[in-house]
Formats: structure tokens, sequence, C-alpha cells
């Protein structure tokens, strides 16, 4: 964000739990919004205030872990990333190719683990078929 400003990209600071922000950022006209604090807590008052203005707005948000994902999920968010299952799921690859795997088989398998954890938490699977 640092070089943006100074790039002519637009900016904003403010609290995205109040209307009035949203509002006056342009959220009405959003085609979708992404969340990726680092505190579970303004994450999901967050979604709840976006869904609360625009109920059908799509969300898409990074999670802490499981049981973030989770809470997001039941609130309403429409795709929800865990961090630690990424994390993990990049040292599963690393792992997999230190043993010679090669890099397609690789990635089935991490597909394949992805897609069913993310069932689990009850949120969209990266095809869109969850």
């Amino acid at each position: 964000m640092r070089n943006a400003r100074p790039a002519g990209r637009p900016v904003f600071f403010g609290d995205a739990c109040r209307p009035e922000i949203l509002e006056r950022l342009g959220g009405a006209a959003a085609r979708t919004f992404v969340i990726t604090t680092d505190d579970p807590g303004a994450a999901e008052r967050m979604a709840k205030a976006i869904l609360a203005l625009w109920p059908k707005a799509t969300l898409h948000a990074r999670a802490l872990d499981g049981d973030h994902a989770r809470r997001l999920t039941a609130i309403g968010v429409t795709n929800v990333v865990p961090e630690a299952l990424e994390g993990s799921l990049q040292l599963a690859g690393r792992v997999l190719s230190g043993i010679g795997l090669p890099d397609d088989a690789i990635d089935a398998r991490l597909d394949v683990a992805r897609e069913a954890e993310i069932r689990m938490l009850g949120g969209e699977s990266a095809t869109g078929t969850g």
C-alpha cells in the first residue's frame, strides 16, 4: 500500500465495519468484497456490515484457521480461505516435491485435499461446485 498512492492508485483508510464508510467508498457498485484482516473479530464485523447493506454481495475472506473459516461461512461469506490450510498445503507440496513426485501429481493431490477441507468447512469449492 505504501507504493499505491504514489503510483496513482486509490487508497482509502477507514473502519470497514461502518456502513457510512462502506457506502462512501462505493460499496454499492462493488462486484465483490475481499476481507484480509489479521483480526478475526474485525473480519466478522466487516462481513456482517457488508451483508447488512448488500445481502447479495459476494464476499471472499482469509481466515486464520478452520474455526474462523466456519464462523465466516456461517455469517454468509461466499468463499473462505483458511491460512492454516494453505500453509499446510504448501508445506506438503514441498515435501512431495522433495521426494521426487512430479508437479502434476503434487498439484492433483493438493487440489483434492484443498477441496475436501473446504467442503468440510461448508464453503464454496475452488471449482464452484461445493
